[in-house]
């Protein structure tokens, strides 16, 4: 139900795309679009074999990288955006949410 409730706010904040790790993520099913109020339906889900080879992709051609987790190693220097001010997007955004899996926590903010 998680992917569910990510796939419904993505269609809310207007997310063009959502890419999904074939491994780690559950499968879309009837469950899933359930969970998401239709929003599967709304928007193409793509999926990779290789989230790290992903985001490296999205590094070469000058996507900015946010990443976020719920459980980050200490050694990773977090930047934290100040709301307050006007945030403009200049260039293509890949915002890559985690779990608590060796690849995410250990690679994949690293890269962000």
């Amino acid at each position: 139900m998680n992917v569910g409730a990510i796939l419904r706010t993505c269609c809310f904040l207007g997310v063009d795309r959502v890419v999904v790790c074939k491994k780690n993520c559950a499968p879309l099913s009837p469950t899933v679009s359930k969970a998401s109020a239709g929003a599967v339906e709304a928007f193409p889900v793509y999926s990779t074999s290789s989230s790290v080879q992903f985001v490296k992709e999205c590094l070469s051609e000058d996507w900015h990288v946010i990443g976020a987790s719920c459980d980050t190693p200490s050694h990773i220097k977090s930047t934290v955006i100040d709301c307050s001010k006007p945030f403009s997007i200049s260039r293509p955004v890949l915002l890559v949410l985690g779990q608590k899996v060796p690849v995410f926590s250990l690679i994949v903010p690293s890269l962000c």
